[in-house]
């Protein structure tokens, strides 16, 4: 029997067969990519470059007799938990007890693959545009995962790794709104382009006039692979679920760079454990797993250094990320919520020692008046603060909740301290106790 890894068993095709280009271009292409990539790049609307062509998706391919499976489903606004039935979905989530007031999603499995338009054209000078609008959740953990615990100079990480976990892949649609989808025919559109119906259109596959009526869909694809599950110990270290996700991707992009991993080959999302609280966890993005997590736990507080070298070295603003840093092609719906200097204040302070001993040309880097006054915030308890977020008129607020509305009282004149109070914001004093205690009330 041969091994799963490396091998392209969820592959799915876009089909350029049905092409009416005189020189049948089309039909000479094989165009196949694996699931968990084609539901973003073959989408609805979707455009490659191939064969000197430019083609776009036109649609899911659906076969005679057979329909594709849909499924009902629900993300917390709260802490991000998934939930998903065949039928109806339980409005509370299991995780925090928040009750959605949404309506349920619907997502398919395009299992059959994807359809192009029947013309294809000269592609221009850009290459089309991409876009990556969904999600990766963790559906069930591995079963015979192992534990291992890791000492820093701050604190612990708590590791699990495991095969054959199980994940879902979710594209949503530019926008995040969703695809409609012909009943009959499978042609679709992306909602944002069309938003009130599917257009007229002729069918996907016969070229005359289909009227069948539209689903509104998500696609998706559920698949398992080997799984890496991180707590940091204390938890507090971390802080908000934004804060979470700036330290993610620092690692995840620290993690490529260092093991020389390509990043379309390894993924990371936010799995969330209880109200408040989230483990960060990588995938391989192989089905099946190809080895790449286990390489990171191995070298995870190499990777971690990395992690803190690389949001210490970038150019970009504090309160904001670039893709020098933070930002990659997969995360587009995280970048407004991604800070480098929340990063590196967590990373500090999770290497602790560790990062002065190793590197004493760092240490400068976390002396400064705020990054200490940080340092001894989460010490105490409270959420790391977001650095830089402008307030309603434009005014720069040095460290602040915003969620919260409160801000400290660090570094801002009497003019600016009453114009956030005219605007409705908290004040604390930059005193770490009192900041911590406000918290604590909350």
């Amino acid at each position: 029997m041969l091994p799963k890894y490396g091998f392209p068993v969820d592959s799915v095709e876009l089909r350029t067969s049905y092409s009416l280009a005189a020189h049948q271009v089309g039909a000479r292409l094989e165009l196949s990519r694996d699931l968990s990539q084609a539901i973003y790049e073959y989408a609805p609307d979707a455009s490659i470059v191939a064969g000197g062509q430019q083609w776009t998706s036109r649609g899911l391919y659906r076969l005679p007799g057979r329909d594709l499976v849909e499924f009902r489903y629900l993300v917390c606004k709260e802490c991000g938990g998934f939930r998903q039935a065949l039928e109806e979905v339980d409005p509370r989530c299991p995780v925090c007890g928040i009750e959605s007031d949404s309506a349920p999603r619907t997502l398919t499995v395009p299992e059959f693959g994807f359809v192009a338009a029947r013309e294809s054209q000269r592609p221009g000078a850009r290459p089309p545009r991409r876009s990556w609008s969904g999600a990766t959740h963790v559906l069930r953990e591995s079963e015979s995962a192992r534990e291992h615990i890791i000492e820093l100079g701050g604190g612990q990480l708590h590791t699990q790794f495991g095969p054959r976990a199980r994940l879902v892949a979710i594209a949503d649609g530019p926008g995040g709104m969703g695809f409609w989808v012909c009943k009959w025919c499978g042609y679709g559109a992306a909602r944002m382009l069309h938003p009130k119906r599917l257009p007229a259109h002729d069918h996907l596959l016969r070229g005359s006039q289909c009227k069948g009526p539209a689903d509104l869909l998500d696609l998706a694809h559920t698949y398992e692979t080997d799984l890496l599950r991180i707590d940091v110990l204390p938890a507090h270290l971390v802080g908000t679920q934004s804060a979470h996700l700036s330290v993610l991707y620092a690692v995840l992009e620290a993690a490529c760079n260092t093991l020389e991993i390509s990043r379309d080959d390894i993924g990371g999302t936010l799995m969330p454990h209880s109200t408040g609280s989230w483990s960060f966890t990588f995938f391989d993005a192989v089905p099946g797993g190809a080895g790449h997590v286990l390489m990171v736990e191995k070298e995870l507080p190499r990777i971690l250094r990395a992690a803190y070298q690389r949001v210490s070295d970038c150019d970009c603003g504090d309160e904001t990320s670039c893709y020098g840093c933070l930002r990659s092609y997969s995360n587009q719906r995280h970048h407004e919520e991604l800070s480098r200097g929340v990063a590196r204040a967590v990373l500090g302070q999770i290497l602790g020692a560790d990062i002065r001993e190793r590197d004493p040309a760092a240490a400068p880097k976390l002396e400064t008046a705020e990054e200490r006054l940080i340092r001894s915030i989460v010490d105490l308890g409270a959420p790391p603060p977001v650095i830089g977020h402008e307030s309603e008129q434009g005014l720069p607020i040095p460290l602040s909740w915003p969620d919260a509305k409160t801000a400290v009282a660090f570094d801002l004149d009497a003019s600016e301290r009453e114009e956030l109070e005219q605007e409705g914001w908290s004040l604390l004093p930059p005193d770490p106790t009192e900041v911590a205690k406000a918290f604590r009330t909350q």
